[in-house]
């Protein structure tokens, strides 16, 4: 018999696949009433794996990938530092995505989506709020065409409302809070009239696409102490790849399947951060919604379950971001007294 210290525990492969809106919320429509995909590998995973408490948005899911204080997520650093590899420099930092205003009646509705902003005129619009603002101590910087941060030279008092909770609703609820809340709501209100009046956006509205007539701040906070037990992160979304640069995690980009994943992942616990199916949801276009889940159950579910089932993979933890996870592993399919339920049945 083998002594006790020639026996070497065994890492296996656990995943944790975060894919926010996967079940939802459909803002009051009955799924009755949609057309929804038929997705069984997806619904037998749903319905035989163990539930339990988990994340209700992505940026409580995130916080508790690297170990922040829930709701406390620095997204304007991480995302930053995803980006360029840098930090911000002192003061605060902010994301000042551009957005389209849009007056509907009596409200304010805000939009981000097939903006296409180029690169020209994302330049052109920054060095006017630059110069607009030349003697405040305020700079905006485009890193990408849709994605500007503003540096400020001192803390701006305020919290905020991420731009993904803010897409197609009515802004006045969501602008930013606290003490010094009426002076940066005053100083949107500059901005937005700025913007509007900049050529780029004169021409925008002549060739019948939507004007870049805002910035969203969202993301404040500063870097804190994380950590994490994750071994690789896998994300297109840089605010990923800024918590793995934050940590020192390997931050990869998202693989092409399950195959590819699997071939090139070593033992231990991965995450995958896929986020496709937030827009569609957030402007409620159901029908690229529900093809977009489609599209999960052939491209990730089927596969993934085929890999838990033959071993390779011990364990799958679905995270959809609304107070639930869901942990399936390979003796779960023998979970004969728990039928498949519809995909309907898990929708919120």
């Amino acid at each position: 018999m083998p002594s006790s210290r020639g026996w070497k525990a065994i890492e296996l492969i656990e995943l944790s696949l975060c894919i926010p809106g996967l079940l939802g919320p459909l803002a009051g429509l009955d799924p009755a009433q949609i057309d929804l995909p038929a997705v069984p590998a997806l619904s037998r995973l749903l319905s035989r794996a163990d539930r339990g408490r988990g994340p209700r948005d992505a940026f409580e899911a995130l916080a508790g990938l690297g170990g922040y204080p829930r709701g406390a997520l620095p997204a304007a650093r991480l995302r930053y530092l995803g980006e360029t590899g840098g930090m911000g420099g002192p003061g605060e930092l902010l994301c000042a995505d551009p957005v389209h205003l849009r007056a509907d009646q009596d409200r304010v509705l805000l939009f981000d989506a097939d903006l296409n902003v180029t690169a020209g005129e994302a330049r052109a619009l920054c060095a006017a709020f630059n110069a607009f603002e030349a003697d405040s101590g305020m700079r905006l910087e485009c890193v990408t065409p849709e994605h500007w941060y503003l540096h400020l030279p001192a803390a701006a008092g305020i919290t905020t409302t991420p731009l993904p909770h803010a897409r197609g609703r009515d802004i006045d609820p969501l602008l930013p809070a606290g003490r010094d809340s009426s002076r940066w709501h005053a100083l949107l209100n500059e901005w937005q009239m700025l913007l509007f009046q900049q050529p780029v956006n004169q021409q925008r509205q002549q060739t019948g696409r939507p004007m870049i007539n805002g910035v969203w701040l969202w993301g404040e906070g500063e870097l804190v102490d994380g950590q994490t037990g994750f071994r690789t992160l896998w994300a297109d979304d840089p605010l990923v790849q800024g918590i793995g640069r934050h940590l020192s995690v390997n931050a990869r980009p998202l693989p092409a399947d399950p195959a590819h994943w699997l071939a090139s992942v070593g033992p231990g616990q991965h995450w995958i951060h896929l986020t496709g199916l937030l827009q569609p949801l957030a402007y409620r276009d159901l029908e690229h919604w529900s093809q977009a889940v489609m599209e999960l159950e052939t491209a990730w579910f089927q596969p993934l379950l085929a890999a838990v089932r033959s071993g390779r993979v011990q364990r799958v933890s679905l995270l959809p971001c609304n107070g639930a996870v869901f942990h399936y592993q390979g003796r779960h399919r023998f979970r004969f007294w728990r039928r498949d339920k519809r995909f309907s049945a898990y929708l919120q």
